[in-house]
């Protein structure tokens, strides 16, 4: 992963207020912030160095990669994992 930056972080902590709210399935005439969560989760990936065709840090579901993207799977595994550290440091 590239290195962790203030803009990366505060992206990340967007987002996942959003799921935690739970307004991430509900778009905005509705009440909800669907719109807003998928932009904020396209400048991450961007900053990350992704392609939008790629797994990102919030991909859903169970299904595993097929074996030529494993290497990328677990690389985006890995910038979670770092978000979520760096999240939960500047929160201690």
């Amino acid at each position: 992963m590239t290195k962790t930056t203030v803009e990366m972080l505060d992206l990340y902590a967007r987002v996942r207020a959003i799921e935690q709210a739970g307004q991430d399935e509900t778009w905005e005439v509705d009440g909800g912030r669907r719109r807003e969560y998928f932009d904020l989760q396209v400048e991450l990936h961007r900053l990350l160095g992704r392609q939008i065709w790629e797994a990102h840090v919030f991909q859903r579901g169970l299904h595993k990669p097929a074996a030529s993207d494993v290497a990328k799977w677990e690389s985006v595994q890995a910038s979670r994992v770092e978000l979520e550290r760096a999240l939960a440091k500047e929160k201690a």
